[in-house]
């Protein structure tokens, strides 16, 4: 866990406030987490931040059902409960927004660790695929629609074969509304206590491995957000100085995409030159 002291203006005094984060995550932010089966990763959460009153956590299974299934479930939950934590269950991935609790909420960080739709045939079948695809489109179509501003939606998943095949991916850039900020790498011992659970028949309650794993970090497109007039003359400003200095200076692009104007801010051109302020720095003075 990473603690970071902030300071706020109120007035003419200065007020020292301290955050706590663990890995991406930050107390302040308003975290909606999908797909819970134990618990256990809300309970990780919670107790890193001391709080859990900006965690939404929720469950497909029903109150009995989870308790039923995950012998650890009663025990996380009241950790949750104990810190402030709102719990929900019932809660499908795909009409979310249509909840009465979340329907009017937004939130800073939507979180769904390895989505699965249930074993009905082997993870390399072209059909079991696709119902796992199915699963992870509804979510990122409803997940978006409830970001607040600057928001993220976390997916983590397993990135060998077969899983490979789901391409989260592609199905994030189906949404014209949303693009890929970073895909991470997901290691279990970031996160204490968090256990992950099959989910789903006789064996609900098992771990499995989750071997080569990320967290892909999805965002509204930068179309969606309003600048301030003179950050965004200033981004057209190092723009135009980029186009002049393309011929003397060749730029060194961040990640395996070139900089696209309608895209997120990763995306952009990173410049060896000092005097070249890549976008990308711009992404910070916005949150």
């Amino acid at each position: 866990m990473v603690r970071v002291n902030l300071l706020r203006n109120r007035g003419d005094a200065r007020e020292e406030e301290e955050e706590k984060r663990i890995k991406h995550y930050s107390h302040l932010y308003r975290m909606l987490l999908v797909g819970e089966g134990d618990f256990s990763f809300a309970a990780c959460l919670a107790q890193a931040f001391g709080s859990a009153v900006n965690i939404v956590a929720t469950s497909l299974d029903s109150q009995a059902s989870s308790k039923m299934l995950y012998k650890r479930a009663s025990a996380n939950m009241e950790i949750l409960e104990g810190l402030g934590s709102t719990i929900l269950h019932d809660v499908n991935a795909h009409t979310m927004t249509q909840h009465p609790v979340l329907k009017h909420k937004s939130f800073n960080r939507i979180v769904f660790n390895f989505p699965h739709a249930g074993y009905k045939g082997h993870d390399h079948s072209s059909s079991q695929i696709q119902r796992h695809r199915e699963l992870v489109r509804g979510f990122l179509k409803s997940a978006r629609s409830m970001l607040a501003k600057h928001g993220e939606i976390h997916v983590t998943h397993k990135t060998a074969y077969p899983f490979s095949k789901w391409e989260i991916e592609k199905l994030a850039e189906e949404d014209e509304e949303l693009c890929l900020v970073e895909k991470a790498e997901f290691s279990e011992s970031d996160y204490p206590g968090y256990v992950n659970k099959r989910g789903d028949g006789l064996w609900c309650d098992q771990k499995f491995p989750i071997g080569q794993c990320s967290t892909y970090k999805f965002a509204l497109r930068a179309s969606r957000i309003s600048l301030p007039v003179s950050l965004a003359a200033h981004c057209a400003s190092t723009l135009a100085r980029q186009n002049l200095a393309a011929s003397s200076s060749k730029p060194t692009p961040v990640g395996s995409r070139p900089f696209n104007r309608n895209s997120c801010w990763p995306l952009a051109w990173a410049y060896p030159s000092t005097k070249q302020i890549p976008i990308i720095a711009f992404k910070n003075r916005l949150r």
